[in-house]
């Protein structure tokens, strides 16, 4: 019998702040039109308009985990722009 092999995921969430004021601010919106190119189903809606929350496929291994956190960063920072 082989050993059970672990796998992850990563939930992780995003304030969107305004980049002049630092007040949260509710592009929450945006980041699902716009960001559903890069991201698709892995960006999903929160209870305020000012978080957004990315949700990992499951991963293998940490490689992987540091590889879709980039693509995540990616993605959220082109849509700000």
């Amino acid at each position: 019998m082989q050993p059970a092999r672990f796998t992850l995921g990563i939930e992780e969430e995003f304030q969107l702040v305004d980049r002049d004021s630092g007040d949260l601010r509710s592009y929450g919106p945006r980041y699902f039109g716009e960001g559903g190119a890069f991201l698709g189903e892995k960006i999903k809606p929160e209870m305020l308009d000012s978080t957004v929350e990315f949700i990992s496929d499951v991963l293998p291994d940490l490689s992987a985990a540091r590889t879709e956190l980039l693509i995540c960063a990616y993605g959220l920072v082109a849509v700000a722009a």
